[in-house]
């Protein structure tokens, strides 16, 4: 199983798809490889490098509520859920009315849109895995491969949450890997830096995190909020 995070994560996505269009046959490829996207919306443009067939699963993370600046308050002062989240950062939410929705390079809100649809997420991810498994030739642990920009806001804010409800719902059943691009790709389509420059602040701050939890073990326990739960990990998120 195939997810691609923002972005990048989802345009990824759609190259992967190709490869195995190339090898199968569009529409003919096999039904225990499945492909899920989430991202604010999935406009993809016309491009031969890109698959045939981009109806794959997709999530969408765009705000349904017209300020969420006003509900991230209330919710954090009556049950502390997004405590994590910096206040400053509150007011560079999205609201329902926006277009173009974006994370504009703020990982903070990228965590927080996926916390408002995780539920419907991994519903929508259980449902994959147990077709793909269900389509399976034979028994097998399910490999999940996890696709995003560690540099931008909105894949790189999302990534150690989904992983972490990933690993708490599944636990050993499945095989989680993470493939991440840092700033420089971005940087040399942006020689000023001024539309990137908080994207290799981003990737620094993205790896610190995943090199601090993936320290998690039995004899050293490390707790982070989910909305307003605590989960403890007591093993790396990541398999690979």
């Amino acid at each position: 199983i195939y997810i691609g995070l923002g972005g990048i994560g989802c345009l990824t996505l759609s190259h992967i798809k190709k490869q195995f269009e190339n090898e199968y046959g569009v529409g003919k490829i096999p039904t225990e490889i499945a492909f899920l996207g989430i991202d604010y919306q999935t406009d993809m443009d016309e491009d031969p490098s890109l698959a045939s067939d981009n109806s794959w699963n997709f999530c969408s993370i765009r705000a349904h509520i017209d300020n969420l600046w006003d509900f991230y308050k209330i919710r954090s002062e009556e049950n502390g859920e997004f405590s994590w989240m910096f206040e400053q950062n509150g007011n560079t939410l999205p609201g329902r009315t926006q277009m173009n929705q974006h994370s504009r390079q703020i990982r903070t809100t990228g965590r927080f849109m996926l916390e408002l649809h995780l539920s419907e997420i991994m519903h929508k991810l259980e449902g994959i895995i147990n077709t793909c498994c269900q389509n399976a030739s034979h028994e097998y642990e399910a490999e999940i491969y996890i696709i995003t920009s560690l540099c931008g806001g909105t894949g790189a804010g999302m990534l150690i949450t989904l992983a972490t409800a990933i690993h708490e719902m599944y636990g050993n059943v499945v095989n989680i890997y993470g493939f991440g691009v840092t700033h420089s790709i971005f940087r040399t389509m942006d020689g000023s830096g001024v539309r990137t420059a908080n994207l290799e602040i981003n990737a620094i701050s993205s790896i610190i995190d995943l090199d601090y939890l993936m320290t998690a073990s039995e004899y050293n326990p490390i707790s982070l909020d989910i909305g307003s739960r605590k989960v403890t990990l007591k093993g790396p998120i990541f398999d690979g």
